[in-house]
């Protein structure tokens, strides 16, 4: 029965177990680059850092259609704006006066 399973097996030359043990490393090789780019300290920041910055980019964007669209400046939006950090700097400037030591 051994000599059948052999029989059955197609033979390997020498060239092709070598090509066969360098595409291996070759895939191999690739694979551990890979595995050391994705848990390599530098590389784990500069991917923090480039999606900061992406949602950074984002959210300027968003902020900047907020107050100019296509058709300019939205005029409402920046009067609003204003007027919020108006009450803002006034509450903070009540909220001194009632505090401050006499």
């Amino acid at each position: 029965m051994a000599e059948a399973k052999r029989k059955k097996q197609p033979k390997v030359t020498a060239e092709q177990a070598r090509a066969d043990i360098a595409a291996a490393r070759a895939r191999l090789s690739g694979d551990v680059r890979e595995v050391v780019d994705e848990v390599h300290p530098r590389r784990i920041v500069q991917r923090q850092v480039e999606d900061a910055k992406s949602a950074a980019r984002v959210e300027l964007e968003a902020a900047k259609s907020q107050i100019k669209d296509a058709d300019g400046w939205r005029w409402d939006r920046i009067a609003l704006i204003g007027g919020a950090v108006g009450g803002l700097v006034a509450f903070v400037l009540v909220i001194r006066r009632l505090t401050r030591k006499r």
